[in-house]
Parts: C-alpha cells; structure tokens; sequence
C-alpha cells in the first residue's frame, strides 16, 4: 500500500490554534525538535499521527494528532494530545502535524523521481517578488505535492490547472507581491530549515518545449518543477484498489452501512504505545462487511454465496481466526458504498480522540496513565458513547470482569501502646503492639485501617493510595504527574478539598482493573497526603513502603488532625469505627457543648460570670485530654482571671506537683501579680524581674507560679529550660508571632505538661502568626511553615480563598476558644468611634508633597533592587517621614520641617481636649512617637492643663496609674507600645488616638484599657487622620486586615482580600488630593 501523503495549508491550520502557539510550534520544527513521527491515514481525508517532540530541555513529549484536511491541504479538523503542561493543541502538536506533512511530501518526490516512467511536464509560472506561498497553475484539480525537489530539468505541465501552495525560496524581483501568504516568514527563506528547493528565474533548455505556451502576462517568471506521480490522475482504473476485474461482477446497490466495533484488548508489550484497548472499525452492508481506507466506489469485494443468501456477517470478529479447513463458496460483486456514512464513523471516532491505521483498527494513543482511563470509563458504561454516536459494539470475551467495583468505604481506628520508631521515618512507628482495651483518648499511637468492599469482600485499599494520590494529583493545578510519582511534592503540593474530582479512578490490579469512587475518599485522600508530606515521604515509592501493611500507625497528633479534616465532609464518607471516645472528645472541642461541669476552687476569691466560667470547663478539658490552645477573649474579658482559676483547680486537686510559669510583656507584670493576690491568694507567686532575680532563681521549685518578662526568655535561657514547668502560660502571645525569633524558638524548648496561649488579637497582620502560635503549642498540628504557606496563608492571602480560610478555621475552632464583648458582656456600655478628618494648612501640606515625591522614588528604587519582601526596612522608614509630617513637620529630621511651627492635627487636638475636660470627660491619648507625646506636654503647659505621661522609659508606673485612677488629673498620655496592654484604666471614658498605625488589633488593645469588664460609662473613642494623605490609606488597609483575623476567629461569610502588595504601597504614596472613593 502507497504511503499516506498530507497536503497542508499552513493558514488554516494557524487558525486552529493561537496565533502564540502556532509560531512556537513553526519554530520547534526549524529547530529540529521533532524527534520521530508516523503519519497513518485514517480515511480518504483524515490522518493519525504519532510521534515525539523534544520539550524545554531534554524533556521529550509523547504527542499524538488526528487531523482532517482536504485535498488543497485545508484542515477542517485539528485534535492534538500531548503529555506536556498544556495537555493539547501545543506547540509540540503544532510542530509534529507540519514535521508529518513535509516528511511525506519528500518521500512522495523521492518516490517519483525513482519511477521509470515519468510523468508529463511542463513549465510552471509564479507570479511575485518574495513570497513564502506562491499559486502555481495546472489543469488538473489535482493537488501537486511539496515541496519541489531541487535540481529538476524537466518541464512540468502548465495546462493542468491544479492550485497548490508550496513553501519555497523566490529570487525573481521582476514582479509585485500578490499578498498571498497569510504565513509571513523571513525573506529569502523557505517555510522549513531543511528544504532543498532552487528554483530558477531563467528556465533551463527543456529536453522538449510544451506544445502549449503558457498565457502571455506582465512579469511573469518561468518557473520548473517536477511534479509527484501522486498529483497525476491515475489512467487506469484498474490500479485502483478493488478496482472491478470482471464488468460482469453483479452490482449491490441501496445497501445501507452500519458502523461496527469491536472491542479487544492491547497486548501489554505495544500497551505503552498504542494504549489499553483497539477498536476495530467494520461497515456492515446488510450482512456484508467490508473495510477500506480509500475511497474508491463502487469496489470490489469477494463475496460468501451463503453470505448474500442469509446475510451473516463473515467478518463479525475481525480479530478472530477464521476456519481455514473449510471455505464456503464466494464470488466478486460490485459494492456501492456510503461514504458520508464511513466518513462520519470515522469522524466521530477522531472526536473521541482515537486514531486508526490502514486495517481500520483504532486505539487511543498513549499519553498518560490519567489519558487511558478513557477507555476505562467508556467500558464501564458499556460503551454508551460511542452507540450513541451510531455504533453497533461488540467486546472480546477476555474482557468480561476486566473491572471490578469497590464500594462500601470503611475506616476502623484503635488505640495502641507507643512502639518503637521506624528506621524510614523516626516519626512513625515500625513494630505491632496489642490494641488498648476501651480505647484511650490520651493513647501516643493509633492503628488505621481502610477498606471497601469488592465482590462482597473486603479488601485493604491502602496500598491503592499512592496510585490513587498520583493520579488525582495529576489532575490537581499546577501539579504535574511527574511531581506526584517522583519529586518533591511539599513545594506545591495538591490540594483535593476543592478539586473537582472524577466520579471514579480505575487502578491497576493484576487482572485488570479496580474502579475506586473519588467522593468518598476525597477526605481520607486530602489528610493522607497531608500527612505523608509532613513525614517526609514526598515519594511514590516511599508512600508505598508506609501504606504496603494492613494498617497504617498514627500518633496522637496526627489521629487529631484526621479527624479535623474529617469533620468537615460528614456525609462523603468522614468517619471511622472505633475509638468513639477520641471522636467523641474531638466533637466536644468543636462544638464546646457537653463540657464536664467544673467545680470552682474553695481559695478562688472572685464570682466568675458565666462566659469565664464556660472558659475554665474549657482549659481543663483541654488539660484533661493532654492538649494546648489559645484563649483569645476578646480585652478586657478577664483572660487572666480565667487562667489562675484553672491554676488554682489543678494545685487544689493535688497535681500542681510543678510550678507554673507565665512569661508577660513587662507592663503586665505588676497586674498578674495584683491580680495574683487579689483573686487566688493561697498560690505561691514569685516575680522574676530586675536583678534581685538571681537570688530567687534557685527557689523556683518551691512557687506554684512564677512571672517573668519575655525580656528575660533570652537572657536567662538556661535558667527557665533547665526546670521542668507543670504549665507554660504566654501572655499576649503575639510576641512569638515571629517564628523564626529567639522568644519562639526558647520558649517552644521548655519542658511543660502543658501549654497555653492567652490572646486578644493572637493575628495581628498574618497567618503566619496563628502557625508561630500552634508550634508552641502542638507542634507539627498545622504542618511545617512551607506547606502552610503553600496550603493556606498563600491562596487566603494573595487570593482570597474563602473556601481554604473556612477548612483551616474549622481546624483551629476546637483549639481556640474567643468570646466578643459584644456576645457576652450585653451589660457593658457601647463605645462610639469618631474619625475626625484635618486639612493640612498649605506650609504643611507642601512639605507632604516634597517628601512623597522623594518617598516614592526611594520606594520604588528599593522594590527594583530587593522586591517587596527585602525592602521592608527601607518602606517603612520611608512611610515613616509621611506619617510624621502629618502628626507635625516638627517631628521629621529635615531643616525645611523646622521651619514650620505649626501642625493642624496639633491645633485641633488643643481645641478638642479643653471641651471634654471642662465636661468632666477623663481621657487616654494615644501616640505611637513619644517625640509627639513631648509636643503636646508643651502645648499643654502653655494651657496649664494637668497630665501624665507613660512611656517605655517611665520607671514609677504604678505611681502614674494611680495618679489618674485616682482622679488626681484628667488626663493620661500613653506611647502605644508601652500602654497598648496590661492596664485596666475603666476611670477613662474617653480615648483619643492621635495618629494612627498600621495594626487595627493594637489601636483596639488601647481603647480596650477604658472599654472593659467594670466599664459603667459610654466610652467615646476620636481617631484623628489628616485628610488626602496617608493616614487615610491606613484606615482602609486595617479594615483588610481585620478582615482576614475576623474570617479565622469567627464564622466565615466573606473571602478576603491580600493583606499588602505593591498596589496597596502605591496607593499609600498616591499624592494628596487623589480621591479614595471616585463616588
């Protein structure tokens, strides 16, 4: 049989794919990317073709292309597949399909100018100055093949009149450009890099001049060529395929064809190349099959007398034997075929994405592992697609119960005795202890196994994981089969909670296939992975030494995390069996409903409202069971109170056998130790502070609570790890909020039973704080710093993904108890919030402006340099000037600032403070700079207007605070950082904040020291922002901060929005007079 030849028009074929693609695909085929390819013909106009393209590096791509083209190369139909990170229609595709046609172009020339019988020539005329494609003319309708081969002295034909387009070099410059490509390539450059055409514009002597002269034109160029045996019309019909030998041949005429497949197995050794399974294409013609791939009509076919009679289908089984030893009579007759009918077969199977080969058996290329389960879900349905689409289908016997069903998911947990680590992973246990009697919620192991039914037995899916993980990982964005089975997959691993799944996956089994559901292990999928990455095994071969056993051994921590991931997808198959009292724990913590009763201790010196009391039933839940958390009430709602009543349960029912630690920022030392001795005295409390502490450093043991500031966790290191602690206790724990810093890290290495976290703002500006926090707490319970990034802060972060900041929230809601003042303090006075708006007179205003202009220079030079996340040193200092010349020029280190003495913030705050003195208000002012804080002692000097200042250098706090509580003076002046937290200043019922900051959390811990439990006024809060400038910008980027901490420590209802980019740190340094909100 002749090779198939295919005739392109690259126009159309560009118009199949981008504009992008096309020209990468042009270039990966003058770069020689091609590795190999087969051209098949699949029809009278529709080829297969197989082969591989060499990606980015050395990478080669499996790539297989059904295409339909007419005979003047135009292609109707373009389907490419390709093991490649865009799957289909790529460049490699691109690459492959022309690489096809140009390889059996040449060998249709090849084989012509091997023939001893040439065809008639003559010349060919082109009419151009420099184009690409040029139309050569002949009589014939024939298409001519290309490209020309070169060094031809024959004469081709030019009454023929066939249209082709040929890709070739013109040197003639006699003539104007007709505009014809719609290709545009170099000049003077052939379409490929190895074509050897030469075309002359000086015809050589021909060996015989055409008897017909081509017409007479302007500047038209004589062309020569030789035109391929293929382009001719064939003289006889006798060389046609089944062509008629006998003109008394009887003719069938009417018959109908029905398409016929069937259906049979790939043997394993082609398996790799051609896929699982062929379908052979029959056309049934009532009773007599036939198959061709040319498109001869009418043909002819050898025919059984028996066959014609009774119309039995001879070749119903193609792929079966036939009996050799007896052959019914048979005789020749003359089909008329339908070929819309045959052709429509073969497009619908090209649909499909099968290819097909000159015998009419089709297969489905392969790609990929995910690829095959094509023909796995189209047998499962017994083929329902392609009888739809007109087929009669038959299946081979060898494929009865190729697939088998499992159903019936179910998990079974137990508790076991801790066993010896295992050598691969010093994580995960290796031995096999006996199962604990009753199951123990405090058990450090536990046995999972995993099963479903098959064939009305059960069957331990485990070891199915790793092949299962591989191939939804696939499928997962961003995530390469290649990542799954042999690489890293911590870097950005898939995440299955959102995917869109496939109803079913077909696993491998050694009699064929096993068809797993996806839903009911979505769940088990995504917390399986989870924790194969968080040990260490990032490879398939890995997974399949932990997962090959009959169970899979959990620790404590990891059985706690399942069952969070579990409780989200309740009704997709989330539950196991066994061990109901860790189920049953798990679910108190989530719900807090059931709680056991507490009984307050006898030496507790204070009536706990309910909420408190609710507060200490859950730190000693959590004590009871052996787990950590974060009291994150909102300020003011008595944290401490509720912890030294759990102190004081634990030393009164006798297992206070150690001491207590709580390390505090220094303000708070002297309220833990007030309201130590108010509320609990009968516990021991030693302050470790100043340098008195050495003397009591060796008497720890003997306190039941010890305090110190986080000022001494590094100092003294040695001292605080060296004791064993019954508790550690971090109050405002956002001071570990960066993992990487020495509190964080000293204060996760003290040895304590237990650990607490006590917070009112436990995120301040990132999640990466909520996974500093639960690193002390329980390690590894949200992952390593790098999967929670990729897992979780990245896509809530930058992308606002609502639906992973509602599944970490559901993880953190058992291990974080907060309470608003709002929900539970109904009896505390409202706050109101004024924002007062300044102008900036124009002295000050123009100084805003020189300075931003500088600012946004310097800002953008340090993100063109060291990108937003290393310039941060040099953004703030820079944002810093801004927010000082809105406070007072005063403040900023310039000469020109000097010179103004005047600040519109500063005036208005002078004519608001008088006011609300003369009305008996008592007032707290807030600033961030104590240089500003001296501004304004100045100012009210002048007024003589009592006051008190508190500052990080203060020395007599106490004596301060007391002067205002007592109602010595009126008015309170508080640095942020050194008042922000730890004072109950409930005398105040107003707050002022001068300026404002970038954390929303702190500004609300400092209205909180007069908005409070024992508030019985309306507390009135001013926030004083100068207008058009920066201050304003940080009004709304607190807003998107608030945001994101409210999504984790309430019900989540909106998707957030990304904390800071470098569209926010433009809108920050916009000039004065831009419009916020254009409305």
């Amino acid at each position: 049989m002749s090779q198939p030849r295919l005739l392109l028009d690259l126009s159309s074929l560009s118009d199949k794919v981008s504009k992008a693609i096309f020209e990468q695909g042009l270039a990966a085929y003058r770069q020689q990317k091609v590795m190999d390819c087969t051209l098949t013909a699949a029809g009278t106009q529709a080829f297969d073709i197989l082969g591989r393209v060499q990606g980015t590096g050395q990478q080669n791509h499996r790539v297989s292309v059904v295409i339909e083209a007419s005979d003047a190369g135009v292609v109707s139909y373009f389907q490419g597949e390709c093991n490649c990170a865009l799957r289909s229609n790529c460049r490699h595709c691109v690459a492959l399909a022309i690489k096809a046609s140009f390889s059996s172009m040449r060998q249709a020339a090849h084989t012509n100018k091997q023939a001893q019988n040439p065809p008639e020539s003559a010349a060919l005329w082109v009419q151009g100055e420099s184009a690409d494609f040029v139309l050569l003319e002949t009589e014939t309708h024939t298409p001519i093949s290309a490209p020309i081969p070169a060094a031809t002295n024959a004469p081709v034909n030019a009454q023929t009149n066939a249209s082709i387009k040929i890709p070739v070099k013109v040197l003639t410059r006699s003539a104007p450009s007709l505009g014809l490509p719609k290709v545009a390539l170099k000049p003077g450059k052939g379409l490929f890099d190895d074509d050897e055409i030469s075309l002359s514009t000086t015809p050589k002597k021909p060996a015989e001049r055409p008897k017909k002269p081509p017409p007479k034109a302007a500047n038209l160029s004589p062309l020569k060529a030789q035109v391929p045996e293929a382009a001719l019309p064939l003289a006889k019909s006798a060389q046609r395929p089944n062509a008629p030998a006998n003109a008394s041949a009887e003719v069938l005429r009417g018959r109908q064809a029905k398409a016929q497949l069937h259906i049979t197995r790939v043997e394993d050794a082609d398996s790799e190349r051609l896929g699982l399974l062929r379908a052979t294409l029959r056309f049934d013609y009532e009773g007599l099959s036939f198959y061709a791939l040319e498109d001869h009509n009418p043909v002819l076919v050898d025919a059984l007398d028996i066959h014609l009679t009774v119309g039995i289908n001879v070749e119903s089984s193609p792929d079966k034997k036939a009996d050799k030893t007896k052959k019914p009579p048979k005789h020749q007759v003359l089909l008329q075929r339908d070929l819309a009918a045959e052709q429509n077969a073969h497009h619908s199977l090209h649909t499909l994405g099968l290819s097909g080969d000159s015998l009419g058996r089709f297969y489905l290329p392969f790609i990929s592992t995910a690829q095959q389960q094509l023909w796995l879900e189209w047998m499962d349905n017994d083929f329902a697609i392609m009888r739809a689409a007109g087929f009669e289908v038959t299946t081979d016997s060898s494929l009865e119960g190729w697939i088998a069903h499992a159903q019936d998911l179910k998990a079974h947990m137990h508790s076991l005795a801790s066993p010896p680590v295992n050598p691969l992973n010093s994580k995960t246990p290796s031995a096999n202890p006996k199962p604990i009697a009753g199951g123990d919620t405090q058990a450090d192991w536990f046995k999972l196994s995993l099963g479903m039914s098959v064939g009305g037995e059960r069957r331990n899916i485990l070891p199915l994981l790793p092949e299962l993980l591989a191939q939804l990982g696939a499928a997962a964005q961003s995530v390469t089969p290649a990542t799954i089975q042999s690489t890293d997959t911590s870097a950005n691993p898939p995440s299955f909670s959102t995917l869109q799944l496939p109803t079913y996956l077909y696993i491998k089994q050694d009699d064929g296939y096993l068809r797993l559901p996806c839903e009911p292990l979505r769940p088990w999928l995504q917390a399986l992975l989870e924790l194969m990455t968080e040990r260490g095994l990032r490879k398939k071969n890995e997974l399949k030494i932990e997962l090959s056993g009959t169970s899979l051994r959990l620790s404590r921590l990891e059985a706690m995390r399942l069952e969070a991931e579990l409780q989200q997808h309740p009704k997709a198959g989330g539950h196991w069996q066994g061990e109901d009292s860790l189920q049953e724990m798990l679910g108190q913590l989530a719900s807090r409903q059931n709680l056991p009763a507490v009984t307050l201790p006898s030496g507790l010196k204070a009536q706990l409202r309910p909420y408190q009391l609710d507060g200490v039933q859950w730190l000693q839940f959590l004590h009871t069971h052996g787990l950590s958390g974060i009291l994150a009430d909102d300020m003011g709602l008595g944290k401490t109170l509720q912890t030294l009543t759990h102190i004081l349960i634990e030393k009164e029912a006798g297992r206070l056998a150690l001491p207590v630690l709580v390390i505090a920022p220094v303000s708070l030392m002297g309220n833990w130790r007030k309201e130590a001795a108010h509320f609990t005295p009968s516990l021991r409390t030693l302050v470790v502070q100043g340098n008195s502490r050495h003397e009591t450093a060796t008497e720890m043991g003997s306190f039941d609570l010890v305090i110190a500031p986080y000022s001494l966790l590094q100092r003294d290191r040695e001292r605080w790890q060296a004791q064993s602690w019954h508790m550690v206790v971090l109050d405002e724990a956002q001071n570990i909020k960066n993992a990487s810093s020495h509190a964080a890290q000293i204060a996760g290495a003290l040895d304590a039973k237990h650990r607490l976290c006590l917070s009112g703002t436990p995120m301040e500006n990132n999640l990466g704080e909520l996974w500093s926090l639960f690193n002390f707490l329980m390690p590894g319970f949200l992952g390593s710093q790098a999967r929670f990034k990729s897992l979780y802060r990245t896509p809530i972060e930058k992308h606002g993904d609502q639906q992973r900041a509602e599944r970490l929230r559901h993880r953190l809601k058992p291990f974080m108890l907060r309470r608003l003042k709002s929900e539970v303090a109904t009896d505390l006075p409202e706050k109101q919030v004024c924002i007062s708006v300044v102008t900036l007179a124009e002295p000050q205003a123009d100084l805003y402006e020189t300075i931003r202009l500088g600012t946004e220079k310097t800002v953008h030079e340090a993100l063109a340099n060291k990108g937003l996340a290393g310039s941060q040193i040099q953004i703030l200092d820079a944002l810093l000037k801004l927010r000082q010349v809105c406070c007072d020029p005063r403040l900023v280190a310039l000469p020109a600032a000097k010179k103004i003495k005047s600040s519109a913030k500063l005036e208005l705050l002078m004519e608001l403070l008088p006011d609300l003195l003369l009305a008996g208000r008592r007032v707290l002012l807030f600033s961030q700079f104590t240089s500003m804080l001296e501004l304004i002692e100045e100012e009210l000097e002048k007024r003589q207007i009592k006051w008190v200042k508190l500052t990080g250098q203060s020395q007599n706090r106490e004596q301060l605070i007391e002067r205002f509580t007592s109602g010595e003076v009126p008015l309170f002046l508080i640095s942020l950082k050194a008042g922000g937290v730890g004072l109950n200043l409930t005398e105040a019922d107003t707050v002022i904040h001068y300026d404002p900051w970038w954390n929303p959390a702190a500004q609300a811990q400092a209205t909180d020291r007069a908005h409070r439990i024992g508030q019985t006024k309306p507390v009135m809060v001013y926030k004083l922002v100068a207008q058009d400038t920066i201050e304003e910008r940080i009004l709304a980027l607190q807003e998107r901060k608030a945001a994101l901490a409210d999504s984790m420590y309430g019900e989540m209802t909106q998707g957030t929005q990304p904390i800071m980019t470098q569209s926010d740190l433009a809108s920050l340094l916009e000039p004065m007079g831009y419009s916020l909100n254009p409305d």
